[in-house]
């Protein structure tokens, strides 16, 4: 009987480890719409297979994870589709190729290099190369360089690529480059960069490009080393360019901290990554040295980010104010403007801070039938605080071929108003403040226990009645 009895108690805790794990399981897997707070539908045109989105200030303000994790897209059916974080880096004009002036520089046979050159250079008024001329009396001189004009406000050069054209004479020459602001003092870039066009047997090696690996200036001197060769004309390869990102901006009136007068808090009401913060002073004629912190969360200590001066001075005609200051990107939702008390405060009222952000945006597959609804904020449960946001797929998992930068080709999805889709949603449940995983993992463990004690009682048991 006290086997029976002890077999039933074991079974009864296995049921129980069984029944709190499924509590579990089904806890976590109610991420259908309905668990989602808000909801923004999102308007595509149809045709394409991903679209690209930006998240409205609306989803920083109502997601309840900094890493938004609580954050999905369903279809008319209801079903979540993929999707994926952009990056974070503004997209880059891809590197351009494009033909510059050509100038040949001749020196008497008898003297070689560019001591030998006596030019007279005619330039038009941005400082372009009109005309390039030698004396007559090198009229009978031979080819001794060129000289090439990669004009004003230019991207970096990454290469030159020269063409002499389809010329069967073998080349086999070496060039220095070198860099002029002025056309008076030069700096040598490269040194003995091979050229080639040899053709044996068939096949053809040739070696046109001359690598820039150095900051240079406007106008570029290519002077021949070996054999001269006759250019027919010259290309340069620009750098990418970053252009200037597009930024969102919030603005916040600054409150001041009980009990410390020279300390002002800001709520911008959503989590952005900050890159720029200007403040808005309440009165003309201020100076004041200050130190910028930052938080995330109410229950946060906060964090220096730098220090500054802010100022907003009467000036003839208006008046001058402290520049945004630069920042590295940070996420936060609360500032502190902390001034150094030998300003003597910034007189009556409290400033304003404008905070620009970079919007990030997201990239979903367009499976099933729209319209199709972005929904975020849902309550958080113990012990998942600190969850990495699990419902996003890596941006070269989600796109087939990916290849950086390839998201912002992508069509955009117009987000509209975001929208109430169940306030419920956000209110805690009693089991929200139990780790279910922890709690479920502990009655495994008793459940294991009890059962290796049946195992041994009945085994103690069987040995005593053979004895």
């Amino acid at each position: 009987m006290k086997v029976t009895a002890l077999h039933k108690r074991g079974s009864r805790s296995c049921f129980l480890a069984a029944l709190l794990l499924g509590w579990h399981v089904a806890s976590l897997g109610d991420t259908g719409l309905s668990s989602f707070a808000h909801r923004i539908e999102l308007a595509i045109t149809p045709g394409a297979a991903f679209y690209r989105v930006e998240l409205p200030v609306a989803v920083h303000s109502g997601a309840t994870r900094t890493d938004l994790a609580d954050l999905k897209v369903f279809n008319a059916a209801g079903e979540s589709v993929p999707f994926a974080f952009a990056a974070n880096a503004a997209p880059t004009e891809p590197a351009v190729r494009q033909a510059i002036p050509l100038f040949p520089l001749h020196a008497q046979g008898a003297m070689s290099g560019s001591a030998a050159l006596d030019l007279q250079v005619r330039q038009g008024a941005d400082g372009t190369l009109l005309r390039l001329r030698a004396p007559a009396a090198m009229s009978a001189s031979v080819l001794q360089g060129y000289l090439m004009d990669s004009g004003a406000k230019q991207r970096a050069i990454q290469a030159i690529e020269l063409d002499w054209g389809q010329s069967d004479v073998a080349v086999n020459t070496r060039v220095n480059v070198d860099s002029s602001e002025d056309l008076k003092q030069w700096r040598r870039l490269v040194d003995n960069a091979p050229l080639l066009d040899l053709n044996f047997g068939g096949q053809r090696l040739r070696q046109r490009d001359i690598k820039l690996d150095r900051p240079h200036s406007r106008y570029l001197r290519l002077e021949f080393v070996g054999t001269p060769v006759a250019l027919s004309n010259v290309s340069v390869t620009l750098a990418p360019e970053a252009p200037e990102p597009v930024r969102r901006s919030i603005e916040a009136a600054g409150s001041a901290v009980a009990g410390r007068p020279l300390e002002y808090q800001f709520d911008l009401g959503a989590m952005v990554w900050a890159e720029r913060i200007a403040f808005v002073l309440p009165e003309r004629n201020t100076v004041a040295p200050a130190e910028l912190l930052a938080r995330s969360g109410e229950s946060e200590a906060w964090r220096p980010i730098a220090g500054t001066v802010v100022y907003r001075l009467a000036d003839t005609g208006g008046e001058l104010a402290s520049p945004p200051l630069v920042i590295a990107p940070t996420p936060a939702r609360y500032w502190l403007l902390r001034l150094n008390p030998a300003s003597g405060g910034i007189g009556g009222g409290a400033p304003r801070v404008q905070v620009g952000y970079s919007p990030r945006h997201l990239v979903f597959v367009a499976r099933g039938a729209g319209p199709f609804v972005l929904a975020y904020g849902q309550r958080e449960r113990a012990g998942e605080k600190s969850r990495v946001a699990a419902n996003a797929l890596p941006l070269a998992s989600l796109m087939p071929d990916y290849r950086p930068g390839a998201e912002w080709a992508l069509p955009s999805a117009r987000g509209g108003t975001s929208v109430l889709n169940n306030p419920a949603a956000l209110e805690p449940r009693w089991s929200d403040h139990l780790d279910l995983r922890k709690l479920g993992l502990w009655a495994v463990l008793l459940g294991a226990v009890l059962v290796l004690a049946l195992m041994a009682w009945r085994l103690v048991g069987q040995i005593n009645k053979r004895g």
